[in-house]
């Protein structure tokens, strides 16, 4: 087993269904066809209280940016996303 402090960031793995692990293909109502194809995310679980931890933090980390001034007001976010993204 890998401790937690041992997966520096969670990673993803593409497969087949037919090369799924037993514990993921039984999560399944049916078996999946042997050549459709998935992709499983491996994350460290976290408890209620390292969950809140980093939320917290990262809270933290945006009133500190704040109060240094890095901000950037709603219109000028808005207009960045619009200009960035395809017109449809």
């Amino acid at each position: 087993m890998i401790a937690e402090s041992q997966l520096s960031e969670p990673f993803t793995l593409e497969f087949l269904g037919s090369e799924l692990p037993e514990s993921i293909v039984a999560r399944f109502t049916r078996r999946p066809a042997g050549n459709a194809r998935f992709v499983v995310t491996v994350a460290p679980v976290q408890t209620e209280e390292q969950k809140l931890a980093a939320l917290r933090h990262a809270i933290q980390e945006g009133i500190d940016d704040s109060d240094a001034g890095r901000v950037t007001d709603g219109a000028t976010v808005f207009a960045e996303l619009k200009a960035s993204l395809p017109v449809t």
